[in-house]
């Protein structure tokens, strides 16, 4: 899930568009009793990001601004 913010300005250029809030949920087959999650994004710089809940089943992320193209490692450290 992504909230999509649009900038108009008023000098007639066009709308810019900017993703600013990237949701990520991810649910587990098994209960997983994990202490942490550690999310890697590898060599890509990371937008600020939180773990909004998390459960034996669920974990909801959030991060704070766009993700780069870039494979995303999230691991539940036990």
């Amino acid at each position: 899930m992504a909230s999509l913010t649009v900038t108009i300005s008023p000098s007639g250029q066009p709308p810019e568009e900017r993703v600013s809030l990237w949701i990520i949920f991810l649910t587990f087959d098994k209960p997983v009793a994990f202490k942490q999650l550690r999310i890697d994004g590898g060599a890509a710089q990371l937008p600020r990001f939180e773990v909004k809940d998390a459960g034996p089943r669920h974990a909801i992320i959030v991060f704070m601004g766009d993700i780069p193209a870039s494979v995303i490692e999230i691991r539940a450290i036990l």
